[in-house]
């Protein structure tokens, strides 16, 4: 099962008729919109996606990954400043082949079952839409084991120049992409710049009506379920994620 998009219109659905779960995702871009807080900060950086060959977004689970990548993708997506396409990775994406499938749908296309050819129909539709700047999103890559690094650092040296690439989730593949490193061409996000700041905190305690700012959690997920359920809620919550690791 998986879920992609471009600028929040593609949906792909699994072999089965149900949608795979994207809850995150879908609470930052409707109706309850309104209480997912800004991140002004977050912002800034990702907007960077455009400006670096590779982007990745590494840290555990409810530091707020794909809700911030979702709220990046919106504003560009009412103000643009290149393309956004979307993949949120599965287990299956583990095999290379599924991986480029998806990529390759997500642009409305199809794979050939074939991996060059895959990289190669995925660089020339990427160059296609230049002058725009495009970023290859895909979300939840802890799903993508190292057997897709070599496929990784292929569409990395395909892609031509408007291409990027952003990987977000628990983990990322192995890449040797140490040349690009050398040319300041890799832009890499963790916890440390996911965690609450001051300024976001407050917002939170603002938009749930409770809370201390002197004891709030800075992980986001923690905060969050601490002011809305109890400091009971967010140790069961932060137990459940030690064991599914």
């Amino acid at each position: 099962a998986r879920l992609s998009f471009v600028f929040f219109l593609l949906i792909r659905r699994p072999p089965s008729s149900t949608l795979f779960p994207y809850p995150t995702l879908f609470r930052s871009t409707t109706a309850d919109a309104d209480r997912v807080i800004a991140r002004p900060r977050v912002a800034v950086a990702l907007a960077q996606r455009f400006e670096h060959r590779l982007t990745t977004i590494v840290a555990a689970a409810g530091y707020g990954k794909t809700t911030a990548l979702a709220q990046a993708v919106r504003s560009n997506a009412l103000d643009p400043i290149g393309r956004d396409i979307w993949l949120g990775a599965s287990e299956a994406d583990a095999d290379p082949l599924n991986l480029l499938s998806g990529l390759l749908e997500s642009c409305g296309l199809e794979g050939s079952g074939d991996i060059d050819v895959d990289i190669s129909t995925l660089s020339d539709h990427v160059w296609g839409l230049t002058p725009d700047r495009v970023a290859l999103i895909i979300d939840d890559s802890h799903h993508l084991t190292d057997s897709c690094s070599a496929t990784l650092e292929a569409l990395l040296a395909s892609l031509p120049t408007n291409g990027h690439l952003l990987l977000s989730g628990r983990s990322i593949p192995a890449l040797a992409v140490a040349d690009l490193q050398a040319h300041h061409d890799v832009l890499e996000l963790t916890h440390d710049d996911l965690r609450l700041d001051d300024q976001e905190a407050e917002a939170l305690i603002a938009v749930r009506g409770r809370g201390d700012l002197a004891t709030l959690s800075r992980h986001a997920a923690s905060a969050d379920l601490g002011l809305v359920s109890g400091p009971e809620a967010t140790s069961a919550y932060l137990w459940q994620e030690v064991l599914n690791a």
